[in-house]
């Protein structure tokens, strides 16, 4: 057994590093500056702020654990546990955090509450325009999901707070109130959701023969599955090292990216590897009308057929939800859905190791692998994917030394209802 497949996955599981970042900056965001008031109050807290930011940076440069650290700061200025929960103003401590987060942004966000409170006269109203204003910002900016949660959290905690400033009376009062319950029941509702979805993705519910999520159990095979590809970043060198080991595997690849990136698309196909539907644009399939889900699968469906001169026949929905209609088009048009039963996170941007450690002491007989030749946390494009470069290499090694064949999605497939065909026929 390799040195990789020795190291336990618990070991830096992001789930505990977020949680530490977490704790860590609510802590932090709990303590009592020596000042709070004035404009020295204002200079301290945006130093808290920056801080806590910085800290979740050096800890794991993501965005995601810099989002994290900003819920720990900011809810720890506000309730501080220190201070019996008496709220604070977060204002100061989240602009300290989306200076360090994003400095751009950070800078025309100043200016334009300066303007607002300029023209409006009221600090209130200043919070409340600028807050609203952070999300559509940082997706100019950047274009990138995380940027716009990270705008978003600041949106929430924000508004929470500047809503009751534009009116003090008793009932403004009566409104917090409400809202806290409001925001209270938004956060079940969104917990619930997310481990519905995990079940709903992984595992499913009843049987369902039209989906495909994980081949025979009674062979050591596996595929290898890469998603939102091709990208001329990434999608070469990973070519390359399937080819330096001799191995095949299944592409899942968006359509406006085959047809930006018709040289990659074709180099898939010729290396032999197996091409999977991903839709056009990478949009969630759930919330679609029927033309729209239409058109995403069968233009991608011919852009693919049109570059590659291979037909596609397996269709993976992004983020694994698919919807209704989705299913009997899919039906209907031949191909067969294809979910995974592992993932190796390599969308939260983790260490090589880490992502190497995940698949290897989770990988069983016809496991489906799931990777990132493109994409970020929800898009289809602008993710770092650089150590799922240097981690597929452990992973094609470990499983080899435990006795693995790679197989393409095809291949497992029909290997799984050979198996099945036989188990009937005993």
């Amino acid at each position: 057994m390799s040195k990789v497949n020795r190291l336990p996955a618990e070991r830096g599981h992001p789930v505990v590093t977020y949680l530490y970042v977490l704790l860590l900056s609510w802590l932090w965001g709990s303590l009592k500056l020596p000042i709070e008031e004035g404009w020295r109050g204002a200079v301290l807290a945006v130093g808290k702020g920056a801080a806590a930011i910085f800290a979740a940076k050096m800890v794991n440069d993501t965005g995601l654990t810099m989002t994290i650290a900003l819920i720990g700061v900011v809810a720890g200025q506000a309730w501080s546990p220190l201070l019996r929960f008496k709220e604070r103003p977060a204002l100061w401590v989240a602009w300290g955090a989306l200076m360090v987060f994003a400095p751009l942004a950070g800078a025309l966000a100043a200016l334009s509450a300066l303007l607002i409170y300029y023209l409006a006269g009221s600090a209130a109203v200043a919070q409340l325009g600028v807050a609203l204003f952070i999300p559509f910002l940082l997706w100019q900016l950047k274009e990138l999901d995380i940027y716009i949660i990270f705008g978003l959290i600041n949106t929430i905690f924000l508004t929470y707070q500047a809503i009751p400033l534009l009116n003090t009376d008793r009932a403004a009062l009566r409104k917090r109130l409400r809202m806290r319950q409001l925001l209270a029941v938004v956060l079940i509702i969104f917990i619930a959701s997310t481990l519905f979805f995990n079940r709903y993705v992984y595992q499913g519910f009843g049987k369902q023969v039209d989906i495909f999520r994980r081949g025979t159990g009674e062979f050591k095979v596996v595929a290898l599955t890469f998603d939102d590809g091709p990208d001329p970043a990434y999608t070469p060198a990973i070519l390359d090292i399937l080819k330096e080991y001799d191995i095949p595997a299944t592409f899942f690849m968006v359509g406006r990216h085959v047809e930006r990136y018709p040289g990659l698309a074709r180099r898939i196909a010729d290396e032999g590897h197996s091409l999977g539907n991903h839709t056009w644009s990478h949009r969630s399939l759930v919330p679609l009308s029927a033309d729209y889900t239409r058109m995403e699968i069968m233009r991608t469906h011919e852009m693919i057929e049109q570059i590659t001169g291979v037909t596609p026949k397996f269709f993976r929905p992004p983020r694994g939800v698919y919807s209704a209609f989705a299913l009997d088009l899919l039906r209907k048009e031949g191909y067969t859905t294809v979910l995974w039963n592992l993932t190796s996170q390599d969308w939260a941007e983790l260490p090589a190791g880490r992502i190497a450690a995940q698949v290897l002491n989770r990988t069983g007989p016809g496991s489906i692998l799931l990777f990132h030749d493109s994409g970020n946390l929800i898009s289809a494009e602008g993710g770092d994917r650089m150590n799922t470069l240097r981690a597929l290499p452990l992973v094609i090694e470990g499983l080899q030394e435990e006795g693995y064949r790679f197989l393409t999605i095809e291949e497992l497939l029909i290997l799984t209802g050979l198996t099945a065909e036989e188990s009937e026929d005993l």
